[in-house]
């Protein structure tokens, strides 16, 4: 898998800035994220940032902002796929809960514009996804009738 391994969660989302809206097995959460060194050091503990110009292994800490849409479970809750449509550096993460995440950059110039593309992948790609993420149970309940809730639910959060 592309990407970059993360072992344990990504930043969890806010509850007061989160929306969670029914999309038939899944649930879809919603939220204007900011991100930065102060809500990653509020995660996960004093961690050392890397500067410009370093070669140390550790990624730059990411300083951005936009809209998020969480794809969980809507049995328990818990979130396999989000995509980040940041302004700067959009990505989105195959999150295997508990366990470890993996979060691959977003290449505009080939894919387009990301809000789009989310949405493609919802309609076209969810199930593969989810697999992708260790949801295979899941993946196998997702019908026809839940990933177009999903669509219509990342569609009015994206304002089309």
């Amino acid at each position: 898998m592309i990407g970059t391994h993360y072992d344990g969660a990504p930043v969890p989302p806010v509850p007061t800035h989160t929306r969670y809206l029914g999309a038939g097995v899944l649930s879809i959460g919603v939220e204007y994220r900011h991100v930065d060194a102060s809500v990653i050091a509020a995660t996960y503990g004093d961690i050392t940032v890397r500067e410009a110009g370093d070669d140390t292994p550790q990624p730059p800490i990411l300083q951005d902002e936009g809209l998020t849409l969480h794809v969980c479970d809507a049995a328990d809750g818990a979130e396999y796929l989000r995509f980040d449509l940041f302004d700067d550096n959009p990505h989105y993460h195959y999150i295997h809960p508990g366990q470890y995440h993996v979060v691959v950059p977003f290449d505009r110039a080939a894919c387009g514009d990301m809000r789009d593309w989310a949405v493609a992948c919802l309609r076209t790609r969810l199930r593969p996804m989810l697999e992708a993420a260790g949801a295979g149970e899941l993946a196998a309940r997702v019908g026809t009738a839940d990933a177009d809730a999903a669509v219509t639910v990342a569609r009015a959060a994206l304002g089309g």
